[in-house]
């Protein structure tokens, strides 16, 4: 099994993924080749949820909340 085959049985769960200069807890709605897309909900009225799209040469650790 690989990471993206991983990721893809873990649709739907919490997330949290390291960044070297970020970090970003949601769900994960999407894994592909190369990319995966990560629903986050923002704490404030302020900002919307949005959509960010992951690219795997950019993470540096995945956590998958089961």
């Amino acid at each position: 099994m690989d990471f993206f085959e991983a990721l893809t049985g873990a649709i739907g769960a919490t997330i949290e993924v390291f960044s070297p200069n970020r970090f970003i807890e949601g769900t994960l709605v999407r894994s592909g080749e190369g990319s995966f897309d990560v629903l986050v909900t923002s704490g404030s009225y302020a900002t919307p949820t949005t959509t960010e799209r992951f690219f795997i040469q950019n993470v540096s650790y995945v956590r998958i909340h089961s």
